[in-house]
């Protein structure tokens, strides 16, 4: 018996780097991408974001030959879903993160 999920898509779990912040500020954290759909996306994080926020969340190109410059990044537009508390990273809190894309015709496809 398959297990009853209130998901609408289904998840490719990978734990990449991404960075995120804001859209009103420059300033950007890293995160740890838990997994991902073609409408949003959870991460972990060290910092507590209040759902309804709007968040710019770039995602490093994983292309081979990419350096590591602003370049390499793209960048996504997304709404912070829900956010709890799931545990302590080197004794800092961490958090979990849902996000949903703003555009999905833009967001992280295969």
């Amino acid at each position: 018996m398959a297990a009853n999920t209130k998901r609408w898509y289904a998840r490719n779990y990978s734990e990449v780097p991404i960075m995120f912040g804001s859209r009103e500020s420059k300033k950007y954290y890293s995160a740890r991408m838990n997994n991902k759909s073609i409408a949003g996306m959870s991460f972990q994080s060290g910092h507590f974001i209040e759902p309804g926020t709007k968040l710019r969340i770039k995602l490093l190109n994983n292309a081979p030959d990419m350096t590591y410059s602003p370049e390499a990044y793209k960048i996504y537009h997304a709404e912070v879903k829900w956010c709890r508390k799931v545990g302590n990273i080197d004794e800092f809190d961490a958090y979990g993160i849902g996000v949903r894309f703003n555009d999905t015709s833009t967001c992280l496809n295969q």
